[in-house]
């Protein structure tokens, strides 16, 4: 009757991770797990609280989201960060991935978290121009328009189509009844729509 005995089990051991999500340029760093737990799945650079990665980082990063997730003997209590580099750096046993080949990979469910904050940030989206991001906009209207017109206009007349006369110029389309769209990519509005 007492036949078998089954031993109690432990109960399992709560990690903290720090998930980071770094971009650079359109794509994202990922590297193929080789440790036996979720063994051959892409994740992101991933460290225990209070560990470092194999590679130097500029800054903690922006924190985006919390997740967590049970195994049968461990929990993973995530914070997801992410940080954006200059130029793309060569670690051994990571690459940089575009959003369309990120969505190709096996990935844990484990990370499902960083990886909708990731196609969030590398997919660009469209979006009602808020107020905080007029002066972004602005800078990225006057860069496109620079650009278009340096080589066939007058130089001060370029000079003239600045971030902030751009913003004056956007402020004044906007509250006479124009309707405006950011185009926000990586989380930063790099271009601007305006419609009347």
């Amino acid at each position: 009757e007492l036949l078998p005995v089954k031993s109690r089990k432990a109960p399992p051991r709560t990690v903290a991770q720090t998930v980071y999500l770094i971009f650079c340029r359109g794509r994202v760093l990922m590297t193929r797990r080789t440790e036996n737990l979720l063994k051959n799945l892409w994740v992101y650079p991933m460290a225990e609280k209070g560990a470092s990665l194999p590679f130097p980082l500029p800054g903690e990063g922006t924190p985006l989201c919390r997740a967590r997730h049970v195994f049968t003997h461990l929990i993973w209590e995530m914070e997801v960060r992410r940080v954006t580099v200059d130029a793309p750096f060569q670690a051994e046993g990571f690459v940089w991935v575009t959003a369309d080949e990120m969505a190709e990979l096996p990935m844990p469910t484990a990370v499902r978290a960083a990886r909708e904050q990731a196609e969030a940030l590398l997919c660009p989206q469209v979006v009602p121009l808020a107020e905080t991001d007029l002066p972004a906009a602005a800078r990225a209207w006057a860069l496109s328009w620079q650009a278009a017109h340096r080589s066939h206009s007058d130089p001060s007349f370029v000079a003239l189509h600045n971030p902030a006369h751009m913003e004056a110029a956007l402020r004044a389309h906007l509250r006479s009844g124009g309707v405006s769209y950011a185009l926000s990519l990586h989380g930063e509005v790099c271009g601007l729509m305006n419609l009347n």
